[in-house]
């Protein structure tokens, strides 16, 4: 009884496209199987097929200044605060800016930060960083970051991919 259930719940999920709907079923599915033993519900995960969810960067980027731009003017004196914070930390100097945004890429892959690889992709391909010099320094992030950095140096290169693209 509970198979036949998860098989029709199965059949559901390729046709629908709300993500929320999608958890559901896997939870049912989970639950379900549960009962009927792990292998089964082993199998049926790893079935399961999900679309690969492109992030977009420019509108990230975009949605951030914006929200930054609104934390401005609700706490004023905070953000003029970070504000010089970051304008003293990328003056040029013994690194460019360059240099200085490309390290802060890497950080942002480090510890995981949408938005930061979105802003600092975004400024290290404003100042001239390659592809190369991405790629080279996502080498340095996944050496010190690990597993978890494989996987945000990829969304890196989709965000520098992105607004290098001169559509």
């Amino acid at each position: 009884m509970l198979t036949i259930i998860v098989k029709r719940r199965l059949d559901v999920f390729g046709k629908t496209k709300s993500r929320s709907t999608k958890i559901k079923l896997i939870s049912l599915i989970s639950h379900a199987n549960l009962k009927v033993g792990y292998m089964k519900y082993w199998l049926i995960v790893r079935t399961i097929k999900w679309k690969k969810m492109v992030k977009n960067y420019k509108e990230m980027a975009a949605g951030l200044e914006n929200s930054v731009a609104e934390l401005g003017k609700l706490m004023p004196e905070t953000m003029r605060g970070f504000s010089s914070l970051g304008t003293a930390a990328k003056k040029s100097g013994a690194l460019d800016v360059k240099t200085k945004e490309l390290i802060a890429t890497a950080i942002a892959v480090a510890v995981r930060c949408d938005g930061c690889i979105a802003s600092h992709t975004k400024a290290a391909e404003k100042n001239g960083a390659s592809r190369d010099e991405i790629l080279e320094m996502l080498s340095m992030a996944i050496y010190m970051g690990g597993g978890p950095s494989l996987v945000y140096a990829a969304e890196a290169l989709t965000a520098f991919d992105q607004f290098s693209d001169k559509d």
